[in-house]
């Protein structure tokens, strides 16, 4: 009984060390493959904007995202263009990219957080007059 005992107790603490190493991983591209949905809230040239977006990335970080946009300027849409993680630091820390047709996307900075479930979203970049955009992603 006792053997037993230890045995399920050696289980139980090799699973949560399994899940904690896992949950330590750091970031690579490659581990942010698969499905994942953003919300996105700001101000574009359209105006003050909300977006949902879903798009499921390939181990090399790119994939293509339908999009439902909705703005003060520009009206309600949906559209399917290309998202791709551009880099990544092994800390989380990166760069993406959502394109919303010629001429026209945003570069955000990325934060992993451990695990790699989750990231947020903003655009600082000073190539995006105008566009202010942060938010989530999400794992699916």
């Amino acid at each position: 009984m006792r053997t037993l005992i230890a045995a399920l107790a050696f289980s139980a603490v090799a699973g949560w060390a399994a899940s904690a190493a896992q949950a330590a991983s750091p970031a690579t591209i490659s581990s942010l493959a698969g499905p994942w949905a953003a919300t996105l809230v700001g101000s574009t040239a359209c105006g003050l904007s909300t977006l949902y977006t879903k798009f499921t990335l390939n181990s090399a970080g790119t994939g293509e995202a339908t999009t439902t946009y909705h703005t003060a300027s520009c009206g309600d849409t949906t559209s399917t263009f290309p998202f791709s993680v551009t880099a990544l630091n092994a800390a989380g820390a990166g760069t993406a990219h959502l394109s919303c047709g010629s001429d026209c996307g945003w570069d955000f900075q990325i934060q992993v957080l451990p695990g790699n479930k989750l990231f947020s979203l903003v655009d600082v970049s000073p190539g995006n007059p105008h566009n202010y955009l942060e938010g989530t992603a999400i794992y699916q």
